[in-house]
């Protein structure tokens, strides 16, 4: 009999505000969670394992024991938090408007220009927050780019 309830919340955040995040129960698709959605499942007592996917981005598996009649609440959120600043945007603008004039031209030295500004600015950006950035994310720590936290009470 299902007596215990899981609840994912998905924080509103803007770095994934067009796409759902896909959940893993036991290594079998349970759902899909929108931004600033929740989804609510009923589970059986005992050991279950919990993961979160987007595209070939996901979580580290959460490991939850759950008991009869628990309610157990789970934040999922982003790691990454992107620069918002006027260079975060003026550097996507380029590397954009740099792609479409490598279509227009069809110089191989302006691409490998555009796409060294932008790992450039992605070290710089690490740097300067004291953080990790996209490229990060997208490479070696893809694993760590969603987060499932265990909380009580009301989501901040």
């Amino acid at each position: 009999m299902n007596t215990s309830r899981l609840t994912i919340y998905n924080k509103e955040q803007s770095v994934n505000k067009f796409r759902k995040i896909t959940i893993f129960l036991d290594k079998k698709y349970c759902c899909a969670v929108a931004n600033g959605e929740s989804h609510t499942i009923a589970l059986s007592p005992g050991t279950h394992t919990l993961k979160a996917k987007i595209d070939w981005c996901g979580s580290a598996p959460l490991s939850l024991e759950i008991k009869d009649r628990e309610q157990i609440n789970i934040a999922l959120s982003c790691n990454y938090h992107p620069e918002t600043s006027i260079l975060g945007k003026l550097h996507a603008i380029i590397f954009i408007g740099g792609l479409l004039l490598n279509l227009y031209f069809k110089s191989a030295t302006f691409l490998w220009s555009i796409l060294g500004f932008s790992l450039l600015y992605q070290v710089w950006e690490a740097y300067k927050r004291k953080s990790k950035g996209m490229l990060y994310y997208l490479t070696i720590g893809r694993k760590k780019y969603l987060k499932l936290e265990s909380f009580t009470g009301t989501l901040a």
